[in-house]
């Protein structure tokens, strides 16, 4: 299937910016609409949920006069035959470049594909030009939303990262299946998410006193490389396969007293499970090929085999080992000195 597009060009103020920052690359094709609606027949809502964090950034941060001004970087009549584009030639081209750290996001409307080179320096303006509501123009007719980029075995990887629409797990199949459809001979492939700090079971039902973490992000400052954070730092991927261990704190202020727990969601985990969970104390050196329970200042539990770690020595903690969807939760007690696992709300085991 032929699909056309083009790049967008900077306006005057567009052009200002990129002397200031780095060159626009977003990218727009039109998809007959009879495709789209046949994989993704559904709209997706933005800020579905009503928090107060979803509601300030629909009526604040990403009203329509803040999405105007930051759309006013790119030039509205820009189908000129210099920056016309076919979909197969812009995806040979991120395969030509072998950069598996470059990475966009899309988003699918009613009838038109959109990408946008997510920046390495996220400068405010790119920023929020390339947020995906920024991209859907605010429009009522989003299909999905997510990241796009290669990996080293020159797979288009997929993901639903998208704190505004919040894709779901499925939806991810069914547009894998709609790029499968419109270009065949590429491959395709969806990923899950790693790691996502969600809410999982209350444990002041069964301890009193104890609050609930889950406002942790991972620290991009002391993470190894080959780690990747995005959604504002909510979510971990490894992005180059290695045999070394790397690691990412999820927090760079810890605690000293108390009770906390929070949880960590494995979206994929791999066919060997090489996931680490835990903590560390200060002494923990975090830009060593090493990993929480290896030394004496770190715990950890392993995925791979459902054992907990300290000093390098483990104690099986568990035969049911935890898979795709599962939700790792974390409690630490610094009053009774223990650390105690749960899995899917349910206690794996305390050390």
């Amino acid at each position: 299937m032929d699909v056309k597009g083009y790049k967008l060009l900077p306006t005057h103020i567009g052009r200002l910016t990129k002397s200031i920052f780095d060159e626009y690359s977003i990218y727009i094709f039109n998809i007959p609409s009879n495709i789209i609606d046949k994989y993704l027949p559904n709209k997706l809502d933005a800020f579905a949920s009503l928090t107060l964090i979803n509601l300030a950034k629909h009526y604040f941060f990403y009203s329509k006069p803040v999405i105007f001004a930051s759309r006013s970087q790119i030039n509205k009549n820009v189908q000129s035959i210099s920056n016309t584009i076919s979909l197969e030639d812009f995806l040979e081209e991120l395969l030509s470049k072998k950069d598996l750290e470059l990475r966009y996001n899309f988003v699918i409307t009613g009838n038109l594909l959109v990408f946008a080179q997510i920046p390495r320096v996220r400068h405010i303006s790119y920023h929020l030009l390339c947020k995906h509501i920024t991209l859907s123009n605010r429009s009522t007719n989003v299909k999905f939303a997510g990241e796009f980029w290669i990996d080293q075995h020159d797979y288009f990887k997929l993901n639903n990262n998208s704190g505004t629409y919040q894709p779901s797990d499925t939806l991810i199949e069914q547009v894998v299946q709609f790029f499968n459809y419109i270009l065949p001979h590429f491959q395709f492939q969806a990923d899950l998410l790693i790691a996502d700090t969600v809410p999982l079971s209350d444990p002041s039902k069964w301890r009193s006193r104890v609050p609930l973490e889950n406002d942790l992000q991972f620290d991009s400052s002391f993470c190894r490389p080959s780690l990747y954070t995005s959604d504002e730092n909510l979510h971990l991927r490894k992005t180059v396969a290695t045999n070394e261990w790397r690691t990412c704190r999820a927090m760079n202020v810890g605690w000293s007293d108390s009770i906390h727990y929070w949880s960590v969601r494995i979206n994929d985990r791999s066919a060997e499970g090489y996931l680490m969970i835990g903590v560390v104390t200060d002494a923990f050196d975090v830009s060593a090929v090493t990993y929480p329970g290896n030394t004496v200042d770190s715990f950890g539990f392993y995925i791979f085999n459902g054992h907990k770690y300290n000093g390098s020595n483990s104690v099986a903690f568990t035969s049911d080992l935890p898979k795709n969807g599962d939700v790792i939760g974390v409690l630490l007690d610094l009053e009774a000195r223990t650390l105690t696992y749960l899995k899917n709300g349910k206690i794996v085991g305390t050390s």
